[in-house]
């Protein structure tokens, strides 16, 4: 999923309405329906291209492993 409003960036999903909107289209029978502009979220800043986080949330610690070569991926 992915949206641009204006000059912002929709790309994530509010998971809370998420499912709160499936417990109403569950309640309703199927009659309510809902798509997913219904439960989108704006992207944070820290998310973003050219961010200088590079997509990793400040509040997370990052462990950056010493030897970048070792496969680690099992295939």
């Amino acid at each position: 999923m992915m949206f641009k409003i204006g000059s912002e960036w929709w790309t994530w999903i509010d998971y809370n309405r998420f499912q709160e909107l499936i417990q109403e289209y569950e309640d309703s029978g199927g009659s309510k329906t809902f798509s997913a502009k219904d439960y989108m979220a704006r992207t944070p800043h820290w998310a973003l291209f050219g961010a200088n986080e590079r997509g990793f949330d400040p509040k997370d610690t990052r462990h950056q492993r010493k030897n970048k070569s070792k496969a680690i991926s099992g295939c």
